[in-house]
């Protein structure tokens, strides 16, 4: 395993991070950056992991890595961990994707111990077996999501700051959006929020398989302050928690 610099760039077609480890970097373990007007595509981060120090104080957003408009590729057996930074509401994310990256495929990703989300996802979100854990929101998606295999929430935290948790929180950001899970697994020794919606918009969400191990009365679905529609259709009958 070698050890990876803070802030190390993926700026070209093709590039590959593979097998490599990095510890208590303040901006990012990965930034794929894609120059105004190019795209960066075939690049790929398999085998690694990117361990923040769990007390980022960088004035830039602390994220594990950083997808920006213009990329894509594959990110496969990874973990990130410890992206926090304190303050009115913590920020720090494991993985982060802007608009404009909506050709990734994540396979076999975990994230966790985030001030914010393990995943904070504003292009198109296609996953197979990730897992999101101890953020305040295991999964954020402000666009379309269509996974394979399972998608993990494990017990959201409420760090400090503003802002409640919840499992998956969902902003459609005025579009209409399609959220398609194919095996939701939640577990959580807290009732927080299954799926919290906040923002404008439509979001049609539809779960067609679950598997839910959280405390009774948990709530199912919470809007929030929002004027976003929606529709919910669980494939298997809505739980009884």
């Amino acid at each position: 395993m070698g050890a990876l610099q803070p802030n190390h760039f993926l700026t070209k077609s093709g590039q590959q991070l593979v097998g490599l480890t990095e510890r208590d970097c303040l901006r990012g373990f990965a930034r794929a950056v894609a120059p105004a007007g190019t795209k960066i595509d075939k690049l790929l981060i398999r085998n690694c992991k990117a361990l923040g120090t769990g007390s980022n104080v960088s004035p830039n957003l602390p994220a594990g890595i950083d997808l920006r408009p213009g990329t894509s590729g594959r990110i496969e057996n990874v973990e990130v961990a410890k992206w926090m930074m304190p303050g009115d509401y913590y920020q720090g994310d494991g993985i982060l994707c802007e608009t404009g990256a909506d050709d990734w495929i994540l396979v076999k990703v975990k994230a966790s111990d985030c001030g914010d989300a393990a995943f904070d996802y504003k292009s198109f979100f296609r996953g197979r077996d990730c897992t999101g854990a101890r953020a305040k929101r295991p999964f954020k998606f402000w666009n379309d999501v269509k996974t394979s295999g399972k998608l993990t929430s494990i017990d959201p935290t409420n760090f400090g700051g503003t802002g409640s948790p919840a499992h998956i929180w969902l902003n459609p950001n005025g579009g209409r959006r399609t959220i398609d899970i194919a095996h939701w697994v939640a577990r959580a020794k807290e009732p927080w929020p299954l799926i919290l919606l906040e923002g404008t918009g439509h979001v049609d969400i539809i779960i067609r398989a679950h598997t839910l191990e959280v405390p009774k009365g948990t709530p199912l679905f919470r809007k929030a302050t929002s004027k976003a529609t929606y529709s919910l259709h669980w494939q298997q009958g809505e739980p009884a928690i």
